[in-house]
C-alpha cells in the first residue's frame, strides 16, 4: 500500500468501529416501552367528545329532498367552464377578435388554387435508362429462353371433384 493513503483507510476504520460498536450496543440494549412515564398533556379529558359522540352529533338528517332552490354543482361547473366559449366562432360570426382574424387569415374557398410548382427534369441519359428494358434487371434474367417447354395442362382429377 502507499504511504499516501494511510490517512483516509484510517479514517474509515475509525468510522467503522465507530459505528459497529454503536449499533452493538443498540442491538443487545433492553428495549424501553415508549411511554414509562405517563405524560399529564395526555390524560382522559371529559369535554372533548369520543368518536361516538361526534357520529352522533354529525349524523344529520335521514333523508335529504332537493326542492329544486337552484343549479346544482356540476351545473355550475359546466357553466363556470364554459363561460368564454364561443358557439359561434366556427361558422364565423364570432364576437371574439382572437377568432376574427384567425379565420381572416384562413384561405378562401373561391380563391383559385396557387401556381403548379416547376419540376426540375432528370438528365437525358437517366431518362433513357429508366425507359429501357434493363432498368431494375440483372443482365442474365434478359437472356430468352427459346428451348424451354411448355409445361403440360392441368387436368382435374376425380379425387379432387
Amino acid at each position: 500500500m502507499l504511504l499516501t493513503k494511510w490517512m483516509p483507510a484510517g479514517a474509515t476504520l475509525a468510522a467503522a468501529m465507530v459505528m459497529g460498536v454503536s449499533l452493538g450496543s443498540y442491538a443487545t440494549s433492553q428495549p424501553k416501552a415508549a411511554a414509562d412515564e405517563p405524560v399529564e398533556e395526555a390524560l382522559y379529558d371529559p369535554s372533548i367528545p369520543t368518536q361516538a359522540e361526534e357520529a352522533v352529533v354529525m349524523r344529520g338528517p335521514a333523508e335529504v329532498r332537493c326542492t329544486g332552490c337552484g343549479p346544482t354543482l356540476e351545473e355550475r361547473r359546466w357553466r363556470a367552464e364554459t363561460a368564454g366559449w364561443d358557439s359561434n366562432g366556427t361558422a364565423g360570426e364570432s364576437s371574439d377578435p382572437v377568432v376574427r382574424d384567425y379565420l381572416a387569415s384562413q384561405p378562401q374557398e373561391d380563391a383559385p388554387p396557387p401556381d403548379p410548382v416547376e419540376v426540375e427534369q432528370l438528365p437525358v441519359n437517366v431518362m433513357r435508362f429508366a425507359a429501357s428494358d434493363v432498368a431494375g434487371q440483372r443482365r442474365d434474367a434478359q437472356a430468352p429462353v427459346e428451348d424451354a417447354e411448355t409445361p403440360p395442362p392441368l387436368v382435374r382429377t376425380a379425387a379432387l371433384q
